[in-house]
Parts: structure tokens; sequence; C-alpha cells
């Protein structure tokens, strides 16, 4: 099994332009940096790869303009920079990590991708060229970092999951965690004004991660007292294969559940309009 052992600062940082791909990608980069790491005498900067290759691991099997998606990914976390109308040249770095949840983020923007290029004579090639902060990152982070397994979250099709996923994740060592609505919109990349729409991307999020089914690694519960309180999660490590099980008979359950009631609402609404159409 594909795994990474991910800085939490990357985890719960914040990206310029970022999406379900570029999420993908970045762990993508993260893995093979990592295994790069660990060979002797290895530029572990430096990574090459034909186009092709980064399509099956990234998961893009299916979508047939895969190399344009690909290059936009790549481009995402690479430095751009824009000129104004007087001519003064501004520099815009994709990443900035957050060492605490606690506190605004003290740390600098970085760079990710600090060379890139796509050569594409014959087969497309693609040389990436590593920051050396983010390689410190990814070397230097002592215990501060999360083990993710790649066959998990290569295969979330929401964006919102992933980061809701990579994010419990690596708060597992606590059982109880609060999130204010700053929190959740700074998590999430969104600017909601309350908990609502947050609520139910996290309801979402949920369904999805039960569709994982052994695989499931974390069983994540939310409660909300009022509607202007933090939203406390419950986070419980699944370590062994008895836990998983458990959870994903739980998990379908509730599903199950939840897809009965949706059933009874919508025959409830036929029901009216029936009503009132004998009504008229």
């Amino acid at each position: 099994m594909k795994t990474i052992m991910k800085a939490n600062s990357i985890i719960r940082g914040r990206f310029n332009n970022y999406d379900l791909y570029t999420a993908r990608c970045v762990n993508f980069l993260y893995y093979h940096a990592q295994i790069n790491s660990k060979k002797e005498g290895f530029d572990n900067n430096k990574l090459i790869f034909f186009m092709i290759d980064i399509r099956e691991e990234m998961g893009l099997q299916r979508i047939g303009n895969y190399a344009k998606i690909i290059e936009r990914t790549l481009k995402n976390l690479t430095t751009t920079f824009s000129t104004d109308e007087n001519g003064t040249v501004a520099k815009t770095l994709p990443f900035t990590p957050k060492s605490s949840k606690n506190k605004k983020s003290e740390d600098l923007p970085m760079e990710i991708i600090k060379e890139l290029h796509i050569v594409k004579k014959h087969a497309y090639i693609c040389e990436i060229t590593l920051s050396d902060e983010f390689i410190e990152l990814l070397v230097k982070s002592e215990n501060q970092w999360t083990k993710l397994s790649l066959d998990v979250v290569m295969g979330f099709k929401s964006f919102y999951t992933l980061l809701f996923y990579e994010n419990m994740k690596s708060w597992a060592g606590q059982e109880y965690i609060k999130f204010s609505l700053d929190e959740l919109n700074e998590m999430f990349d969104t600017s909601y004004k309350n908990y609502a729409p947050l609520e139910l991307i996290i309801k979402r999020s949920l369904k999805e991660m039960a569709l994982l089914d052994g695989r499931l690694d974390i069983e994540v519960s939310y409660h909300k007292e009022k509607y202007y309180k933090p939203i406390t999660f419950t986070i419980k490590k699944l370590i062994d294969e008895n836990a998983r099980l458990k959870a994903v008979k739980i998990n379908k359950k509730r599903l199950q559940e939840e897809k009965e009631s949706d059933i009874d609402v919508n025959a409830l609404v036929a029901k009216i309009k029936n009503k009132m159409k004998k009504t008229k």
C-alpha cells in the first residue's frame, strides 16, 4: 500500500489555486519526493515523469483531456508573475503553510514547484524541480505529520471530502476538537456567513467517506448545540480490521436510514401536490 507522511502544515495550509486535481497532484509529488529523499545521493528536488504515468497515479484514466488538466494543475503550483498598468511586476507564491490551528498563520508564502518544463515531442514528459522550502517541510516536519493512504486520498471524487478527510485525519490524535465558522471556511476554502452550508458540506463528506468500506481508517461524527456555536468533531482511529468492519456496518445503516428518510420526504411532497390539485 502506497502511503505518504504529509506535513500537517501542508494539510492545514492555504493554496492560491486549489481544486480536486491540484490536491491530488500535491499528494502525487509529495509521494515521489518522499521516496527520493530516502535514496542516497539522489537529487530529490528534481522529478521526471511521462504524462501518462501521472495520469494513472492521479486517477485520470477515464478523462480524455488529462494532459491539459495535469499541465494546469502543475502550473497552479508554480510562482506566477503579473504586471500592472504602471509596469510594476508582482510575484505571487502558490502556498502558505499553517503551523497552528489556534492562531493566525505567521508562516510566509512559499514556492512548491520552482521550475517546470513540459516536453511535448512524441510522449509528453514533465520535468519538475521542487523548491527547497517544500522539500524542507517534507523531510523535517518531525512529529507534525499525518500518515495518508494514496489509495484513499486519490479516490475521493469531491474536493471538499478530500480536504475534510485530510484535516480530520491530521487531528486524529485528539478525540474531540472544535471548529469555528472561520476555521471551517479556512478548511474548505470558502467564505460562508453561517454554518448551514458548511454543515451540508460536512454531511456530504461523511457520506462519501462511508463508501470507503474497509479502507476507512478513521470514524468521524459531529455535534452542534446552537447555530452560532462551533462544531465539535469526534474522531476515532480504526486501528484493527474488526473496528473498520464495524464502522462499515454503522455507516451503511446510517446511509440507508438517510435514503429511506429522503424517500419519505419525496412521497410526502407528492402527496401534498396531489391534494392541492384535487382542491383546485
